[in-house]
Formats: structure tokens, C-alpha cells, sequence
């Protein structure tokens, strides 16, 4: 196979770009301020609110824990298993 030099282009095959080619637009709006964001209307109050629980003892964290295990639930869902159970009967 031989090596040859790269074709030369007829410059009557070269087409110029539109005033519509959607690169041409992306680049001439570079360094412009970006629109306001849409604005969001706010959503419902949340039924559940986040909770803190500290001074849990050891002992009975791990007894939560393997108890979430068993039944293959996360820590938070077995507290609010629990809670339920306790407070709503």
C-alpha cells in the first residue's frame, strides 16, 4: 500500500454555514447570562418530618438492629414499626 499526500478539496465543495445551524447559535450565545430559572411552585407540607434520637443504649441498638435484620427492614423502618405499634395500638 502506498503512502500518498491528503486530496486536495475544490473549494466550490465547501458550503458555508446557516444562519439557523444550532452550533452556530450555542457559540455566539457563550459568555451571555444565563436565563432565570422557571420558578417552582411549592410543594405540599411533608406528612413526615425528620427526627434526632440520642442516648440510645448499646445493648438495645443492636437488638434493633438485629430485629430490622430479621426482618429486612432499615433501622428507620423498624423504629416507626415499632412506634406505631406501640402508640396507634
Amino acid at each position: 500500500m502506498a503512502i500518498t499526500s491528503k486530496p486536495k478539496r475544490n473549494q466550490t465543495d465547501i458550503v458555508p454555514p446557516s444562519d439557523d445551524d444550532p452550533a452556530l447559535k450555542f457559540i455566539a450565545g457563550a459568555g451571555q447570562a444565563e436565563p432565570e430559572p422557571a420558578k417552582v411552585e411549592p410543594t405540599a407540607p411533608r406528612k413526615a418530618k425528620p427526627i434526632l434520637i440520642r442516648g440510645i443504649d448499646c445493648e438495645l441498638l443492636e437488638r434493633l438492629d438485629e430485629e430490622a435484620a430479621r426482618r429486612r427492614v432499615s433501622r428507620a423502618a423498624m423504629v416507626r414499626m415499632i412506634l406505631a405499634e406501640r402508640l396507634l395500638g
